[in-house]
């Protein structure tokens, strides 16, 4: 009972306080109390939503109350596996009560509609994954894990997105810039999400779902692909055409491994790499593909190096090329990994089981060759 002595009822009041903090720290007693509420409530849901009105009632008259919580939780993290079983209690909780996970939807509708909340919460959950990486990953798998298992989510998501995104082209706009900006400063994020769909279209099913979903898209909306036939001729005028055909060649000389002899010269080769020594390789291996033994007719054979060094006249590393037609030297330039490395031991052991070890003739050589068949 309270004292009625003023003095007496604070310092009473003050040692209510200490000990009820005291137990809110004492995790046995936080799982009893958890329990009973749970428990309270499941036989009295009428409570629940009473609790729950004056709780939000409360919150919109004294707004600095729902600060200083906020305040309070900023930055606090739960465990990750305390999280998770949350979110599962809350998953059951919604699929047992549509009306509450309507009413839930609709608050948090409302609560994103405000600009500086959605910013807010996106900037702690930005911060929370920039310093727990390792919780990013295991929340995308579980993310993967949950559309898996739930495809119909996963489609009503996407329909859902969609019709947004119709019924608000500025926001598709702002999604897009900050998809590139994104990508702009993080170019290792953009050369994951490339590595990603590349995989993600070898799978011959995920391609045809594509292409399925593209022409059915361009059936239902005709208009969209002829504008965007009308600018891509508008937008290639024949300066442009050129442009862009120099701009291409460029990157093909600065990143592929390119067949063609007149894209062999560029600055990722060695100095030594000249059309002379190239022709001496062509002359060692007899004009013929060294894979399918194909002969050349026309078009010069390409030259491979077997290690894909293309500075290995310049440098210590073993000095092997081969001649290969374009058929084949496609397939090795596409190799990656464990596959490119079986190529150049494939294409050593050739090297060195019938053409001792060599991979060219000298300039003596060349000459005498020359002379014979002149």
């Amino acid at each position: 009972m309270v004292p009625k002595d003023p003095v007496k009822a604070e310092e009473y009041r003050k040692k209510l306080s200490e000990a009820a903090k005291k137990s809110q720290n004492d995790p046995d007693v936080k799982r009893r109390k958890s329990e009973g509420m749970k428990k309270y409530y499941e036989n009295n849901p009428e409570a629940k939503e009473s609790s729950g009105d004056v709780l939000k009632k409360y919150y919109e008259n004294n707004p600095e109350k729902r600060k200083e919580v906020w305040d309070r939780k900023k930055g606090v993290r739960r465990p990750f596996e305390t999280r998770q079983k949350i979110s599962e209690s809350l998953n059951k909780y919604y699929e047992d009560n549509l009306e509450a996970r309507k009413r839930m939807s609709e608050t948090t509708t409302k609560q994103f509609e405000d600009t500086d909340a959605r910013k807010r919460s996106g900037e702690i959950s930005k911060k929370y994954y920039e310093e727990n990486p390792e919780a990013r990953e295991k929340m995308s798998d579980i993310k993967k894990k949950y559309y898996e298992d739930h495809p119909e989510e996963k489609a009503r998501l996407s329909e859902a997105r969609k019709k947004y995104l119709g019924e608000n082209p500025d926001a598709g706009d702002i999604y897009r810039k900050s998809i590139g900006q994104y990508y702009e400063d993080n170019p290792e994020a953009r050369l994951k999400a490339s590595i990603r769909t590349k995989t993600r279209f070898e799978d011959p099913k995920e391609s045809e779902k594509l292409s399925a979903s593209l022409k059915e898209y361009h059936r239902e909306h005709p208009e969209k692909g002829y504008n965007h036939s009308e600018f891509m001729k508008n937008w290639f005028s024949f300066s442009e055409r050129q442009n862009q055909s120099k701009r291409t060649k460029k990157s093909y000389i600065d990143k592929q491994w390119m067949g063609s002899v007149k894209y062999y010269d560029g600055p990722q080769y060695c100095e030594k790499w000249t059309p002379e020594l190239r022709e001496r390789v062509r002359a060692w291996f007899g004009h013929c593909c060294v894979e399918c033994g194909a002969p050349q007719n026309g078009t010069k054979l390409h030259v491979h190096h077997v290690w894909y060094n293309k500075k290995l006249c310049c440098d210590d590393t073993p000095r092997s090329l081969v001649c290969l037609c374009q058929s084949c030297h496609g397939k090795t330039s596409a190799a990656k990994g464990k596959e490119r490395d079986k190529f150049s031991i494939h294409f050593q052991e050739i090297i060195d089981t019938y053409y001792e070890g060599r991979c060219w003739m000298t300039r003596e050589e060349m000459k005498e060759f020359k002379n014979n068949i002149g």
